[in-house]
């Protein structure tokens, strides 16, 4: 393998054997053997089930690579085998460094320990001494922020505080390939920030990243490029954002598919509405998520009626946030003058917003949108609530200072010298 190379796969496979009952798992231990005794084609008792089927892909040194794809397509199952803690059925993998991985909650750590005691066991086992330790406690402690709890058993710790430990030992190992698994899922949107620019310092010392997550935002801004795997194989590999979008699309394509059969795979409902999941558009009617202030922006909500009597009147509002949380610009229907009315129970209506994006600073934002129906007596009630439900970015066409920029106009005229006379 090519000095430059921290990662090759080799016609990687995972091949599961999954048992109606649980005899058949014996069966299957005695029965084919005796059948071959007696001359008789061996039965299997099991189907076959390839969470993984010829993987093949290499990661430069220094190369940031995003792996996307539905739940259950063999994301996890790849970066298990990739750190060496699940075996493949087939195929090969060679990896060129001190490699660190962040794959579960916890993971390698003792709950009795304290979190003291744990940093140092897990360090030890990344291939650290003790004086490593030593001289880098403070900084991992420091990171993690979890007070004094650093002290105490780690089965008292809550899951955020558990991923910061986590994250924390693992970055400060100086890693030549960090692979984290959905982990900062966990975090709050400060920490996560954080991890972030930690993981951009690690990218930036020439070590490798291979990132597992269902936030195509983050991969388009963290990654070099990414993987699109699809029922255990590769879809799409390339340019980040080239196969993001790819990958969006399809997905988008199913939805639609989900909505017209009337087979809804809903983001969010209640026992009244239900909601798909957003899609955001620019003004050639791509599905996107890279947006420039001037440009025309377009968010689709397909909303089905559940239980609501036809023709209620409805209001939907949404409002965009900056990475702060800070709420930009918003707007509802009511806003807009626009009457929305339910179709019969059981129908879905797709409501477009549209909209010219203000001047943003560059950077990610979040969309909130909620969903109100109206009683007899004219009050509006919370039907569905859905806060950061989609993450955008905004490229900078000018640069912007304060929160929200405005379009100014500037001119200038010439003012006639009085007479010294």
């Amino acid at each position: 393998m090519s000095s430059e190379i921290a990662i090759k796969v080799e016609n990687f496979s995972k091949c599961y054997q999954i048992y109606r009952q649980p005899h058949d798992r014996l069966k299957q231990s005695i029965y084919p053997r005796l059948q071959r005794l007696v001359g008789k084609q061996p039965r299997q008792y099991f189907r076959e089930f390839w969470a993984l089927k010829d993987v093949s892909f290499e990661i430069k040194k220094g190369e940031t690579v995003g792996v996307i794809g539905r739940n259950g397509s063999g994301k996890s199952t790849l970066l298990q085998m990739i750190c060496g803690t699940l075996n493949p059925t087939s195929g090969g993998i060679q990896t060129n460094g001190r490699i660190a991985a962040l794959l579960e909650l916890g993971s390698g750590f003792n709950p009795e320990f304290t979190g003291r005691e744990n940093v140092y066991l897990n360090a030890a086992v990344l291939g650290l001494s003790k004086e490593d330790v030593d001289s880098r406690f403070d900084e991992i402690a420091a990171f993690a922020d979890i007070g004094d709890f650093i002290e105490q058993p780690v089965k008292t710790y809550s899951s955020g505080m558990l991923v910061r430990l986590a994250f924390s030992v693992q970055v400060h190992i100086d890693p030549d390939i960090f692979l984290v698994d959905e982990a900062l899922a966990v975090g709050d949107h400060r920490f996560v920030q954080k991890c972030y620019k930690k993981m951009e310092e690690i990218k930036n010392s020439g070590a490798s990243l291979f990132l597992v997550s269902h936030d195509t935002t983050a991969i388009k801004l963290l990654c070099d490029r990414a993987i699109w795997i699809h029922d255990g194989k590769i879809s799409a590999i390339g340019v980040a954002s080239t196969v993001v979008d790819a990958y969006r699309n399809w997905s988008d394509n199913i939805d639609k598919a989900v909505i017209k059969s009337g087979d809804f795979d809903y983001a969010y409902s209640t026992a009244s509405l239900a909601v798909l999941r957003l899609r955001l558009l620019n003004e050639r009617n791509e599905v996107n998520s890279s947006f420039t202030h001037g440009h025309s922006m377009k968010i689709e909500i397909p909303i089905q009626n559940r239980q609501i009597p036809e023709n209620t009147e409805i209001r939907i509002g949404f409002s965009v946030r900056n990475n702060r949380g800070i709420e930009i610009f918003g707007s509802n229907t009511d806003v807009a003058n626009f009457d929305l009315r339910l179709p019969v129970k059981g129908r879905a209506v797709v409501v477009t917003v549209e909209f010219d994006l203000p001047l943003l600073a560059g950077g990610r934002y979040s969309l909130s949108v909620s969903l109100d129906s109206k009683d007899a007596f004219g009050d509006y009630a919370t039907e569905i609530l859905m806060p950061d439900c989609a993450y955008f970015d905004v490229d900078e066409r000018v640069k912007v200072f304060t929160l929200l920029g405005v379009d100014a106009r500037f001119s200038i005229s010439v003012i006639d010298q009085p007479s010294n006379n």
